[in-house]
């Protein structure tokens, strides 16, 4: 039988705290989406000419390498 698995917050908090490695750290992820991002531009360049979504996947690539700097939108403060 499955253990079931943890909903409440506590619960996730004490998973977190027991997993080994714990959680990751917020400037790993950051490096993470940037990276993912960067790939994402450089694959959405030669389908501009090839066929393939190159406008939509630089479009998305783009906003990982925002998300991941932390940049935000004007009225967010």
């Amino acid at each position: 039988m499955c253990p079931r698995p943890a909903t409440s917050p506590r619960e996730m908090s004490i998973m977190a705290e027991t997993t080994p490695g714990g959680p990751p750290d917020p400037e790993k992820r950051g490096c993470f989406t940037v990276a993912l991002g960067v790939v994402l531009v450089l694959a959405g360049i030669p389908m501009l000419v090839c066929p393939g979504p190159g406008m939509a996947t630089i479009a998305a690539g783009i906003g990982m390498i925002g998300v991941g700097l932390g940049l935000k939108r004007r009225g967010d403060g």
